[in-house]
């Protein structure tokens, strides 16, 4: 679209196209990054399954592989188990990077203690009797000001499987460690009788 202007130069209606053309593609732009954003996020969920699957697979085919070497491996302590998990009674920290779950001693490097940390803290009210679910975000919040290194989604997926690998060399269920995509992580410990949530 075209007009003459009184000092007979010729206007045209280009720089208003090139406007729109332009928002056209910031708009394209903008659905790109929010479809590739959600795709990550699937991805993240994804993986972190994965992990916990490969961890349980792990806990399971050592115990096989020393079965059928005629090996004798310490059994855990029986505990209670919900919806098919095992759940823990008791947790305590006995210094430095031990403690102790359910009477079984486990000393563990200083990331991995502090994720541990994180997870078995009792902080708001759960769904359940267990501690409170901390999302992917808060755990990576802790780890952040424990350790003074910023975490990665991915890096937090790779340390929580080698946190249950670790808990299955120890002899604890490494589905002690839940993971839910949609409320996050935690460790599958009883609350204290008394704390938030539990019933008056």
């Amino acid at each position: 679209m075209a007009f003459r202007s009184s000092g007979n130069r010729t206007l045209t209606a280009e720089p208003s196209q090139a406007l729109a053309a332009g928002s056209t593609q910031t708009r394209c732009a903008a659905d790109a990054v929010r479809s590739l954003r959600r795709e990550l996020r699937l991805i993240e969920r994804q993986l972190g399954a994965l992990s916990d699957r490969v961890s349980d697979l792990n806990f399971w085919l050592q115990g096989l592989e020393a079965r059928w070497r005629g090996q004798q491996l310490p059994l855990p302590p029986a505990r209670a188990r919900v919806h098919g998990y095992a759940v823990a009674s008791s947790f305590k920290w006995l210094g430095g990077g031990t403690c102790e779950i359910d009477g079984v001693r486990i000393t563990l490097g200083h990331l991995k203690a502090c994720l541990l940390r994180i997870l078995a803290m009792e902080q708001g009210c759960g769904p359940d009797d267990l501690v409170a679910w901390k999302s992917n975000q808060e755990i990576r919040r802790w780890l952040d000001k424990l350790t003074g290194t910023p975490s990665t989604p991915h890096g937090l997926a790779q340390l929580v499987y080698q946190l249950r690998n670790e808990m299955a060399k120890a002899g604890l269920a490494p589905s002690l460690i839940q993971s839910h995509s949609r409320l996050g992580r935690r460790l599958a410990l009883r609350r204290p009788s008394g704390a938030p949530g539990d019933s008056a």
